[in-house]
């Protein structure tokens, strides 16, 4: 009889114990017994969840430890491989976790968040293994050469001279990307404004002519750059070849800020290839109708073994004919860049770009309707 009254008042006694942390806002960990003296434990316990390492330590130890779901929910546990204290084990689960273990009463522990001055206890390696060199790296690149996309993720600064990207970009931007220029065999600045939205591209004489015009919103596109400067001439709607350059990005909208008073209509700006950090060459030759045959070779990387300073070279040339008769155009195209970096945020850029066009038979408005004598012309198509 009295063996049954002992038994009763230590299940009430367990149960006062976990009433009393439930009350503190806490959840109490499954613990048995510990054994007796703090004596060392074999354990074998994986890397897992706080939390759970904890309910594993006190259902295999004895220890009771006070655990706030919302302080672990989160966090992970290192492996326990070997023979340890009840105590030790519980220090070795906390280290590097920002937690600390506070003694209670009867043996208790409560966990609390380490305070600014009391730097986590450090587990050995042997504890916890060692981890390889891990190296993350990311970028957000702006050029598109190779990139495999018609798009770009890297900042874009045409619209406002700030490094943003399109999404942050407040004004109407499209990009037109050297792979997509590739892709579709786009070889003149005129085949891209063809192909870029919200632009109307006018071709009022033979290839070659300066009566060509653009118009966006409505309004004759006159604003147009390389590299962010300013052109004071329109030649690249003409015959503009796009052999040294990386993208075209097309503003649409005023862009007063960047081009003295701006126009409604859009900005147009050509960003030539830079010189890369691995060696790279490319060499294509392309022929199609009326005689047209097409050359380009493309080589550039690094010029000292630190890779410090690059070069590029782009050259390109083409001849051909047309459906219209006594038409024969010519075409050479050399760009050179060199970069040098000075310091870690200092970087020297030179470089030179040539394009010679060489058109005969052009028709800047195309033939007259009468002769002179009042008769209907009557030309041939190819005339």
């Amino acid at each position: 009889m009295q063996e049954k009254k002992h038994r009763a008042l230590r299940r009430l006694s367990a149960i006062a114990i976990a009433l009393q942390f439930a009350g503190a806002g806490l959840v109490p960990a499954h613990a048995q017994q510990p054994p007796p003296g703090g004596s060392a434990v074999a354990l074998s316990q994986s890397a897992q969840p706080l939390g759970a390492a904890l309910n594993a330590l006190a259902a295999r130890t004895g220890l009771l430890v006070g655990v706030d779901a919302e302080l672990v929910r989160g966090r992970q546990a290192p492996a326990l491989e070997g023979s340890f204290t009840p105590v030790e084990a519980l220090r070795r689960l906390l280290a590097g976790s920002g937690l600390e273990a506070v003694p209670g009463a009867a043996g208790s522990y409560t966990l609390r968040p380490l305070s600014a001055a009391a730097p986590a206890p450090q587990a050995d390696a042997a504890t916890l293994g060692t981890l390889g060199v891990v190296q993350v790296t990311g970028r957000r690149d702006t050029v598109t050469e190779g990139s495999g996309s018609y798009t770009t993720n890297g900042m874009v600064s045409s619209a406002t001279r700030l490094d943003l990207t399109l999404r942050e970009t407040p004004q109407s931007i499209s990009i037109i990307t050297r792979d997509r220029m590739d892709d579709q065999g786009l070889a003149q600045v005129s085949d891209v404004l063809r192909q870029a939205p919200g632009l109307n591209f006018i071709q009022s004489g033979d290839a070659g002519t300066d009566s060509n015009a653009v118009y966006a919103r409505g309004f004759a596109v006159e604003n147009y750059q390389i590299d962010g400067i300013a052109q004071t001439d329109s030649w690249l709607t003409q015959t503009g070849d796009l052999a040294p350059y990386d993208r075209v990005e097309i503003v649409r909208g005023a862009t007063g800020l960047l081009n003295g008073v701006g126009t409604p209509a859009a900005t147009i700006n050509l960003v030539r290839k830079r010189p890369t950090a691995q060696f790279q060459g490319m060499a294509s030759l392309s022929a199609g109708s009326w005689n047209q045959v097409r050359g380009e070779v493309d080589i550039g990387g690094p010029l000292n073994d630190a890779g410090s300073v690059r070069g590029r070279i782009v050259a390109a040339a083409q001849k051909g004919n047309s459906w219209i008769d006594r038409y024969e155009g010519k075409k050479q195209i050399f760009y050179g860049i060199v970069e040098a970096d000075l310091s870690r945020d200092t970087r020297l850029t030179a470089g030179v770009e040539l394009q010679q066009h060489d058109n005969d038979g052009t028709a800047r408005s195309g033939l007259p309707l009468f002769f002179s004598d009042g008769t209907l012309a009557r030309w041939d198509r190819s005339a």
